[in-house]
């Protein structure tokens, strides 16, 4: 492999992802720890208990009813 400026600067590239990635898995980990690990769906503050998150969250609304019906269709 011949290495030039391009090689070079997709070393720097990946480094830096690899950087930027690790530092927040990282962020991550400490904060769960720092939550004891409950953490729940959808949490994004330490300030709210699990049962408050579900009780503020709005009712699921039916979207689309899946179901049999009869056709109607017109007799001749």
């Amino acid at each position: 492999m011949k290495f030039d400026w391009q090689t070079a600067a997709v070393i720097l590239i990946v480094l830096a992802a690899l950087l930027y990635t690790g530092r927040m898995l990282a962020r991550r980990l400490r904060s769960m720890r720092a939550r004891g690990g409950d953490v729940a769906a959808g949490a994004s503050c330490s300030g709210c208990s699990a049962e408050e998150i579900k009780a503020s969250a709005p009712a699921p609304k039916v979207l689309v009813q899946i179901g049999r019906q009869r056709a109607t269709t017109p007799r001749r």
